[in-house]
C-alpha cells in the first residue's frame, strides 16, 4: 500500500516524522496487506507537532519533492512538475493507495492511479470545495472513482455521497476517548476561568486572534481570564505568540505547553478548562479536538467551519464566533465567564451528542476502519492485496 499523507514530513538523518496516527495506521495496515510505503514532502524544518519519528528504512520512502522550499509559486510549480513525474512509477510498485487531501499531491496520485489501474481510497480531512460551496470538475473526478471514502464528520459524509456511495464517518484519529464527567462539571458551574486551545499553532488555526481576545478581555472587559495553549508549532510561529501576547498584556495569563503526546498528560489538559476556543478559518473538516473536547463536557467557541455543519450548532452544543474577528471571540469568551451554567450546558449537551455517535462507531479506530473498508472491497478472489503484484508492494 502506498500512503500519501498531506503535510511535508520532517527528515533527520536516520529518522523520518509524519504524525503519530499516520504511523499507528501504517503500522497496522503494513500488519494486514504488508509493506507500506509513503510518498511525500520532505523538510528539514522542525515541526513538533509530528511526534510520530520511525526510522529511515521501516517504510520505503518516496521524497515529492525536489527544493527544500516551496513557498514561492516558482519553487511550487516545479516540486509539483517533479511529484507529477515520480507518482506514476511509484504507484505502479503498489496495489493500492490511500490518499489524504485537500493536497495537490493526493490529486496528482488519484489521476495517475486511475489511469494505472490501481484503487485508491481518500482520507477528507478539510475541504475539497470552492468558497462558493462548488466542486471543480476534478475534485468530482477524485471523489467519484475512489473505491472508497472516510470523512472527517456527518456534513463531509453527506456532501461526499452525491459523488460516491461508499463512505464513511472517521473513526477519530484521537486515542482520547469519551469521559466520565466529575467534579470539573461543579467548578465550571461555579466559576469559568480557564480556556484551553489544541492544535497546530498556526495563523489559520485563529490563535493570533485567540491572544488578541484575551487581551481585550482582561483589559477591556476586565475579565478574570487565563488561556493554556496545546500543540506543535514553527519557532517563528511560537515567537509571534509570545510577541503578541506581550503586547495584549497577557503574558502571565497565557501558557504555551507545547504538543503533549501522552493521553493522561492531554486528558489533564481538557479536565482542568472551564472553554474549549478554536476560531479556526482554516478550511477545516471536523479537526478531532472538537471531539475532545465534547467527549470532557467543555463549552466549545468555534467558527463555523464547513465539516461541523449540522453536529455543531450555535446555542445548542457550542456558541459561534466570527472568523478573524478578536472581538467577537472575546464576546462569547464573555458570555461564558458571567453566565458559568450556560457553558455548562452547552458542554453536558456536547458530551451526550459525542457519546452517542461513538456508539455508532463498528470500528475501534481509523486503521480498524481502513483495513476493513479495503478487505471489503479488494479481498476477493481476483486480486488479493496480501499478494502484491509483480514489483510492487
Amino acid at each position: 500500500m502506498l500512503l500519501v499523507p498531506n503535510h511535508y514530513l520532517v527528515g533527520e538523518p536516520e529518522t523520518l516524522s509524519m504524525e503519530t496516527a499516520e504511523v499507528v495506521l501504517a503500522k497496522a495496515i503494513e500488519s494486514r496487506y504488508g509493506k507500506v510505503s509513503i510518498a511525500a514532502f520532505e523538510t528539514s524544518q522542525v515541526n513538533d507537532s509530528l511526534q510520530g519519528k520511525f526510522p529511515r528504512g521501516a517504510f520505503d520512502f518516496y521524497r515529492l519533492n525536489v527544493l527544500t522550499r516551496n513557498v514561492r509559486w516558482t519553487q511550487k510549480l516545479i516540486n509539483y512538475c517533479w511529484a507529477t513525474l515520480v507518482l506514476p512509477f511509484t504507484l505502479a510498485k503498489h496495489n493500492w493507495a490511500y490518499l489524504f487531501v485537500p493536497s495537490p499531491s493526493a490529486v496528482i496520485a488519484a489521476i495517475w492511479a486511475k489511469l494505472l489501474g490501481r484503487p485508491y481510497g481518500i482520507y477528507v480531512r478539510g475541504t475539497w470545495m470552492a468558497n462558493d460551496g462548488s466542486t471543480s470538475l476534478i475534485w468530482r473526478l477524485v471523489l467519484r472513482h475512489a473505491h472508497f471514502i472516510v470523512a472527517t464528520g456527518e456534513a463531509f459524509k453527506k456532501k461526499i455521497s452525491a459523488f460516491n456511495q461508499n463512505v464513511q464517518n472517521e473513526v477519530p484519529l484521537t486515542m482520547l476517548r469519551v469521559a466520565t464527567l466529575g467534579k470539573e462539571i461543579d467548578r465550571r458551574s461555579a466559576q469559568t476561568r480557564n480556556i484551553l486551545y489544541v492544535g497546530h499553532l498556526s495563523e489559520t488555526k485563529g490563535v493570533l486572534d485567540l491572544v488578541k481576545a484575551m487581551g481585550i478581555a482582561k483589559n477591556e472587559m476586565k475579565l478574570d481570564v487565563a488561556i493554556d495553549f496545546v500543540g506543535g508549532a514553527s519557532s517563528e510561529e511560537e515567537t509571534s505568540i509570545r510577541r503578541l501576547s506581550h503586547e495584549c498584556g497577557i503574558e502571565k495569563q497565557l501558557t504555551l505547553w507545547g504538543h503533549i503526546k501522552e493521553s493522561p498528560l492531554l486528558r489533564q489538559r481538557y479536565t482542568e478548562a472551564d472553554i474549549f476556543a478554536f476560531p479556526s478559518f482554516y478550511r477545516e473538516g471536523f479537526p478531532r479536538v472538537l471531539y475532545e473536547a465534547m467527549m470532557h463536557g467543555l463549552p466549545i467557541i468555534t467558527t463555523k467551519m464547513p465539516g461541523i455543519d449540522g453536529f455543531l450548532e450555535d446555542g445548542r452544543n457550542c456558541l459561534h464566533c466570527q472568523a478573524r474577528n478578536p472581538l467577537d471571540i472575546a464576546k462569547r469568551i464573555q458570555q461564558l465567564v458571567v453566565n458559568p451554567m450556560l457553558g455548562v450546558r452547552l458542554g453536558l449537551a456536547g458530551h451526550q451528542q459525542v457519546a452517542e455517535l461513538f456508539k455508532n462507531f463498528h470500528h475501534h479506530s481509523h486503521a480498524d476502519q481502513v483495513i476493513s473498508l479495503a478487505a471489503n472491497i479488494f479481498d476477493d478472489n481476483t486480486r488479493d492485496l496480501s499478494h502484491p503484484v509483480r514489483g510492487s508492494q
